[in-house]
């Protein structure tokens, strides 16, 4: 075999080394990345989705709760009937975007999750929630009609028992996303520890080739040449 032909040989052997060495590093990189996009794609939306359904709960009793203070108040003081109804309906509205916020969010949470235990939890938070704002919405009705203060009291206390109800269920998905996180984070960084040490070793094998290349090289060039002389 001639000399021009080894040395062609070496060229496309180190060439094809060097490009599969690149074509994995690629592929555990884009690996990794996907696994840390994970993270922010799926599980920091849920966790969003969580925190506006409390939000909009939570709304919903203090806007029902401020109906119930202006009611109050104005036995007190001059305001005219016309006065409290528009202040009533405006905090009424404001119960009302509340719930299509919450039922808004609801959906949004139950499209991110597909495993059958999060969707039952999504239809108790449904449930609960839609108990809450029909308790809102009797504890404003009888208010405005005077009605029975025991009656209120209850339906109040329906309203803030659905707002624990629902903190509870909150609780349970969110030790669930967690340890969903959790496992993707753990996953992910698995991944990045394993591409870390291929990435090493194929520093270091791309190193040993340089250096069995020169050896090559060195034998099939150099040493003749030192003969001749």
């Amino acid at each position: 075999m001639s000399l021009r032909i080894k040395l062609a040989s070496l060229f496309i052997f180190v060439a094809l080394s060097i490009l599969v060495i690149g074509l994995v590093n690629i592929q555990l990189m884009r690996g990794t990345t996907q696994e840390y996009t994970k993270l922010t794609d799926q599980n920091v939306p849920v966790f969003e989705a969580l925190g506006h359904i409390h939000s909009s709960v939570t709304k919903i009793r203090e806007e029902t709760l401020t109906v119930l203070l202006l009611i109050s108040e104005a036995q007190q003081s001059q305001t005219t009937p016309h006065q409290l109804d528009q202040e009533i309906l405006e905090e009424y509205e404001e119960v009302e975007e509340a719930y299509q916020d919450f039922t808004l969010w609801l959906d949004h949470y139950s499209a991110l999750v597909t495993d059958p235990r999060r969707q039952a939890l999504v239809q108790e938070i449904a449930q609960v929630g839609r108990d809450g704002f029909e308790a809102s919405q009797m504890i404003i009705t009888l208010k405005e009609q005077e009605g029975s203060g025991d009656t209120i009291f209850g339906h109040r206390d329906n309203l803030e028992q659905a707002e624990k109800d629902i903190d509870a269920l909150l609780n349970t998905a969110i030790d669930l996303e967690r340890a969903a996180f959790n496992a993707n984070r753990s996953q992910a960084n698995s991944n990045a520890n394993l591409t870390y040490a291929i990435n090493t070793i194929s520093i270091l094998a791309s190193l040993g080739l340089a250096i069995f290349t020169g050896w090559i090289i060195s034998r099939t060039v150099a040493d003749p040449i030192t003969k001749l002389k």
